[in-house]
């Protein structure tokens, strides 16, 4: 497996900027996508996380779909949501937000905001510990108010097999004003649909690595020249989520379905074709074919199960059946494509 390959230690902001600005436009010529149509996305985590780097917080604890179906109950139990109708995406948003629970990343598109997360001093541990920006470019987004989003997370809450829900497909979703915090932070999220852990492509982000002793140094940069300090990123404390996590560990429509799957194949396509162009350019012929046929086992595992679903659905198995036949298709043209990329960038 190809490693993204970390970088050198910045010892100041301006440093730190200066390469991040040089990362950018490494990722956009990677991934062989332009500024008009990719969204440049910053992530800070004040430590090497490990396995769980880059992970939602919903995997870190291992809850269920039930138990987050139940902790959206308890968010509005408890008034933290109130009564108005939500979608299941602004659940989840309320729970990141007050509880720092969800399937959703933070993501922020103030690189700054991101660098004060990253620049945290783990004062929790007796060890000095290097922070890490990410940074992210990515090709695909959505609006948070997206029908097809919140169409989406609901059928998966639902656990409904006659819909495709294919977990390689985590959607990034643009900022938006749900509350105070989102719009000081410039947040956005990354949402994981699967139940199961699927990581974020390597070929979608770079890191640089942001070593310990200048930590304290660009965390004064950011007050002195931007204003960055805690009261600018987080309005308020809330001391709400003891008692709900108390609750949630006890037992107790724009596009319609063809639509919805076709489109979810578009992206599907489009993100294997960028991780291509990577592996591709790395001129790593093993792995780039590996992912190819890693994606097409997937591909086709999840739709035999969708078409036992639907087997005495005379339409939507036709539709199925289409979409099989433009799959093959498209994973044909997928291989020639990576052969003659492959062959091209050896010469």
């Amino acid at each position: 497996m190809i490693e993204t390959v970390e970088t050198e230690s910045e010892d100041t902001l301006f440093k730190l900027l200066n390469r991040v600005e040089q990362i950018t436009r490494e990722l956009r010529t990677s991934l062989k996508v332009s500024e008009e149509n990719s969204i440049i996305a910053f992530r800070g985590e004040p430590q090497d996380y490990g396995e769980t780097k880059l992970l939602p917080s919903l995997y870190r604890k291992k809850l269920s779909v039930i138990q987050e179906k139940k902790l959206f109950e308890l968010l509005k139990d408890y008034n933290v949501i109130g009564n108005e109708e939500m979608s299941n995406l602004q659940k989840a948003i309320a729970a990141q937000h007050y509880l720092a629970t969800s399937r959703l990343l933070d993501i922020s598109f103030n690189v700054l905001v991101a660098i004060y997360f990253a620049t945290s001093s783990n004062e929790e541990y007796k060890e000095k510990r290097d922070g890490y920006l990410y940074i992210f470019c990515l090709p695909q987004y959505f609006s948070p108010s997206s029908k097809y989003i919140e169409q989406y997370y609901d059928n998966m809450l639902l656990e409904n097999n006659r819909q495709f829900i294919l977990k390689k497909n985590f959607k990034v979703i643009t900022h938006g004003y749900f509350n105070e915090r989102v719009k000081l932070q410039r947040g956005g999220f990354i949402f994981f649909p699967a139940s199961n852990i699927t990581r974020i492509p390597e070929c979608f982000y770079k890191k640089v690595k942001i070593h310990h002793e200048a930590k304290k140094i660009i965390r004064k940069q950011l007050t002195e020249f931007f204003s960055i300090y805690e009261s600018s990123i987080f309005p308020e404390k809330d001391k709400t989520s003891e008692v709900i996590f108390e609750g949630v560990d006890k037992k107790n429509k724009d596009y319609n379905s063809v639509h919805s799957i076709n489109f979810e194949r578009e992206i599907y396509f489009d993100n294997l074709k960028y991780e291509l162009d990577y592996y591709s350019l790395n001129k790593n012929k093993t792995e780039t074919m590996r992912i190819l046929r890693k994606y097409e086992q997937d591909f086709f595992t999840s739709l035999n199960g969708l078409e036992k679903q639907v087997s005495n659905d005379e339409e939507t198995f036709k539709t199925l059946t289409d979409v099989r036949a433009r799959a093959k298709h498209d994973f044909e043209n997928l291989k020639n494509y990576a052969k003659k990329e492959l062959e091209y960038v050896s010469r």
